[in-house]
């Protein structure tokens, strides 16, 4: 959440906000997707900024971009495979309802998707949902089947 009364950010601080990486708010920077100033060495981001980039009001930003599902079990010695995938959205509401859907789906799977990872990001300028996802053959099997029904579904 931006706190109401702070209207600075560092690179770090605003990172933490978006829940993104400090590297990925540095690139927006560079690519010219969220404006900063540069004060010495350091940027500072004005907090509209990061309300903007959420697609958010001028209040306080409720809305968590970042969703994180974790399934785990006992299993070390075990094929990993990890992946990003982006899935082209209408809206923010079509964004959260798929995240959720995904979610939900693979919180519900088996416990054979071991020691499995989804995180999800709603990135709003280019319409789409990106999905970073780690885990064992079964897990990623299960979750480009939900993908996959989804997307079917949607047409």
């Amino acid at each position: 959440m931006i706190h109401p009364e702070k209207d600075i950010f560092t690179v770090e601080e605003a990172a933490a906000v978006l829940k993104l990486h400090p590297r990925t708010v540095a690139r927006f920077i560079r690519e010219g997707r969220m404006e900063a100033v540069k004060v010495g060495r350091e940027w500072r981001i004005h907090s509209g900024e990061i309300r903007k980039i959420l697609g958010d009001s001028a209040e306080d930003v409720k809305y968590s971009p970042v969703r994180t599902a974790s399934f785990s079990d006992d299993r070390v010695d075990e094929i990993r495979a990890s992946s990003v995938v982006d899935v082209p959205v209408r809206d923010r509401e079509e964004a959260r309802q798929l995240i959720r859907t995904v979610s939900a789906a693979l919180m519900s799977k088996d416990p054979e998707n071991g020691n499995s990872r989804c995180e999800s990001l709603y990135d709003e300028l280019d319409k789409r949902v990106r999905f970073l996802i780690w885990g064992g053959p079964v897990f990623m099997k299960n979750f480009f089947s939900v993908i996959d029904m989804l997307q079917k579904e949607k047409t």
